[in-house]
């Protein structure tokens, strides 16, 4: 499961257990960056592909948070890696 939000892209599945997939509803260039409970950054990627898949296996299990910048405009959400 994930949830579609309006404001340019969704998490799925969320919760995870070792993949992610960020799908982005607008064709642009983003920054993509993923920072753990404590704020700490974990994975960053700058992309201009509507599509990424992330392989998460080796993280811990926790709330991570991803950050997305397109232009000046941030957007967060929460996964949950089980």
């Amino acid at each position: 499961t994930g949830v579609k939000n309006s404001d340019g892209f969704s998490v799925f599945p969320n919760p995870a257990n070792d993949k992610i997939n960020i799908q982005f509803y607008e064709t642009g260039k983003y920054y993509l960056q993923i920072c753990n409970y404590l704020g700490m950054e974990i994975y960053k990627q700058e992309s201009d592909m509507n599509r990424l898949t992330l392989d998460m296996s080796s993280w811990m299990k926790g709330v991570y948070f991803v950050k997305v910048t397109e232009n000046k405009k941030i957007i967060y959400r929460k996964i949950i890696i089980q």
